[in-house]
């Protein structure tokens, strides 16, 4: 079992830095060499195994973790309001004009329905590493855009614990009051603890930079976990575990540590991503991937920057957004 991992991931490391350094000196991102790499070993090995997506979920928290611990509330508070308004504008936008367009194209209601949900939300990952890798986090049109990504990622999670707690004769507005106030709660208490007992222990754990990343990591994966085992999701509680210590002094310190560990599971989840990929469902609906691409690349920068200029804001920022979430 132990060797066979090994072997396994040895292989998958050597396939990706072989892809990875050639996508270097075609000067493309490195998130598309992860992501052939994941083809190649798909193709070889299958679609992955559940070790293998462990490791790539851990990636996922943590770069999510260190989001959060970038994000200044002050400055969150100031893009909050943009970014649920047009957020949620453009939620209403792409599901519906997507709806049609799927049904145009020939699929049923129910399948045009999801695909319409699948197209209105982004891929947080995908995007907070672009953001990442290009230092954008910090701009304006990056800030924005991950506040439209929280409001993706909460509606989603809010519709999905809503679906799966209906039960017959349950009331759709009492089920959704309950969760509402359940996350209200949990933010809450975290609040709290954050405010009361972190700042004394991150204080005592800083007095040794190794226990220091070691305790950040506990903090982390403790409030992913206890959010998840409340039923949210473990990529929103990182990223409220990262914020609850983005006010602490020790925050670069514990960022610049992190950072080799983040990139090192975030390539293997583009590499689980790759080799999950079906290029034979491609092949077969290459003509509604073409379609359905444009309909998002276009039209999301342009009804973001429409609903970004109507808030004041300038074109620019405004299609930039809307071009890194589409």
């Amino acid at each position: 079992m132990v060797e066979s991992l090994f072997l396994n991931l040895s292989l998958v490391v050597v396939i990706t830095v072989s892809i990875a350094w050639m996508m270097r000196l075609l000067r493309q991102p490195l998130i598309v060499g992860y992501i052939l790499a994941g083809v190649v070993v798909g193709a070889i090995h299958g679609t992955g195994t559940s070790a293998l997506e462990g490791l790539a979920q851990f990636g996922v928290v943590l770069l999510l973790f260190m989001v959060g611990l970038g994000l200044d509330p002050k400055v969150a508070r100031e893009v909050g309001t943009v970014s649920v308004v047009a957020g949620m504008g453009q939620l209403l936008f792409t599901s519906i004009i997507g709806f049609g367009l799927a049904l145009a194209l020939g699929f049923n209601r129910v399948s045009s329905a999801y695909i319409a949900i699948a197209l209105t939300l982004s891929s947080t990952i995908v995007v907070v590493k672009l953001l990442s890798d290009r230092g954008d986090t910090h701009a304006l049109y990056g800030r924005i855009a991950i506040g439209f990504l929280l409001v993706q990622d909460i509606v989603a999670m809010l519709l999905l614990m809503v679906i799966g707690s209906l039960t017959p004769g349950a009331s759709l507005g009492i089920v959704a009051l309950a969760i509402a106030g359940k996350g209200v709660l949990l933010v809450a208490l975290l609040m709290g603890v954050s405010a009361v007992v972190l700042p004394p222990l991150v204080r005592s754990a800083a007095r040794s930079s190794e226990f220091l990343l070691l305790f950040s990591l506990g903090w982390c994966l403790a409030v992913a976990s206890a959010f998840w085992l409340l039923g949210f999701s473990v990529e929103v509680g990182a990223l409220l575990a990262g914020v609850a210590l983005s006010l602490s002094p020790f925050r670069h310190e514990i960022n610049s540590r992190l950072v080799p560990l983040r990139d090192f599971f975030v390539a293997l989840f583009f590499i689980l991503v790759g080799s999950q990929m079906s290029l034979a469902v491609v092949q077969a609906h290459l003509t509604h991937v073409i379609l359905l691409s444009l309909f998002i690349l276009l039209g999301n920068p342009l009804v973001v920057m429409a609903l970004l200029g109507a808030m004041g804001y300038t074109r620019r920022t405004g299609f930039f957004a809307g071009l890194t979430v589409a």
